[in-house]
């Protein structure tokens, strides 16, 4: 593989793209990394990631009812690491296999 000699800072967008290149800015330098391969296309169909999807779905759901069960929390008491946990606990309940209306009552006893 042949070596690349591109300023980070001076290149242009149709090289890095050209080379595959994506380009950040982190801790106060200009950095280079390759592309990755994965693509949103490969992990929404491809088999090797059944079990990520599957995981989405789960944390879809749980956020959705831990959010509800947050919002009844009286503004002046809430806070933001209550709702990580409620999440938290509502994947366990769902990959335990409850139901969500069981799992809403349950999150309501946490709060």
């Amino acid at each position: 593989m042949a070596k690349l000699k591109i300023n980070a800072k001076k290149a242009s967008r149709r090289k890095l793209k050209k080379e595959k290149l994506s380009q950040y800015f982190w801790r106060y330098t200009h950095c280079l990394r390759s592309r990755s391969s994965l693509s949103r296309e490969r992990v929404l169909t491809s088999d090797e990631f059944i079990n990520t999807r599957k995981e989405n779905k789960y944390m879809g759901r749980a956020s959705k009812l831990a959010s509800q069960v947050y919002q009844s929390i009286p503004r002046e008491t809430r806070k933001y690491s209550q709702y990580r946990i409620l999440t938290g606990e509502a994947i366990k309940l769902l990959r335990g296999g409850m139901e969500e209306h069981e799992i809403a009552e349950r999150l309501l006893l946490l709060k």
